[in-house]
């Protein structure tokens, strides 16, 4: 019989763990093709550190094509339409990949839609390559002067995201304001002693927390937040 056909597509946690466990099958009677846009899978659990430069990339993350073997392969590309009918996918790059069976498994991502604006100056912590963007573009802001920076969102994402841009402006010799609008309150479903610890944190580090209001718009220098306040914004 001939073999059958298994496409993962997205290469995280849930497919990485899936492909070890085809390997561990004695007499496997299928194929696997991992598909991604990214030859790279970062974890998150790092991501942070990542902006801050706590850990180099090449130890945060998995090279996906070094992952698969044998009968399995490793497509970098993104799947922009699927033919149930027909059982194939057809990727950006061209190509068409049939299949017996498909997983879809392709993580998170963070809408910025309900923040108008300069969408050159906004970037969110996923995927976690946009960190590693900002990094850059941090780093080579501050050569020029001060860099003034706004965070949303006051999850645990946005709490480490702006305890790490301070630790790059200190480590990178750099100045500016860091504010992080929480939306809400900080650490919303937290325990309050959590909370307490978190804000106590961030405001000895001088970092501004604006519980209670969220960025609406940003442009050049400046982000507005929903209670009509600005900050000023790099």
């Amino acid at each position: 019989m001939a073999a059958r056909h298994l496409v993962l597509v997205g290469g995280g946690h849930a497919h990485l763990t899936a492909l070890k466990k085809l390997r561990e099958e004695s007499e496997p009677n299928f194929r696997v093709t991992l598909i991604d846009p990214s030859y790279r899978h970062f974890y998150a659990g790092m991501a942070a550190g990542l902006l801050s430069g706590i850990y180099d990339e090449r130890d945060a993350c998995i090279d996906l094509r070094a992952v698969v073997d044998g009968d399995s392969r490793f497509l970098q590309s993104r799947v922009e339409r699927i033919d149930t009918q027909l059982r194939r996918l057809l990727l950006s790059c061209g190509q068409t990949v049939s299949y017996d069976a498909v997983s879809f498994c392709i993580g998170r991502r963070i809408l910025l839609e309900r923040v108008s604006g300069d969408s050159e100056r906004m970037l969110s912590v996923l995927p976690v390559d946009n960190l590693l963007a900002a990094r850059r573009r941090i780093i080579e802001g501050m050569k020029r002067g001060a860099v003034n920076l706004v965070v949303a969102g006051g999850g645990p994402a946005g709490v480490e995201a702006a305890a790490h841009l301070w630790r790059l402006q200190r480590e990178a010799g750099g100045s500016g304001r860091i504010c992080l609008a929480a939306g809400g309150r900080l650490l919303r479903g937290f325990a309050p002693r959590f909370r307490t610890l978190a804000l106590e944190s961030l405001r000895r580090r001088g970092i501004e927390v604006c519980e209670g209001v969220r960025v609406v718009h940003v442009e050049e220098g400046r982000a507005l937040f929903s209670d009509e306040t600005e900050r000023k914004c790099d």
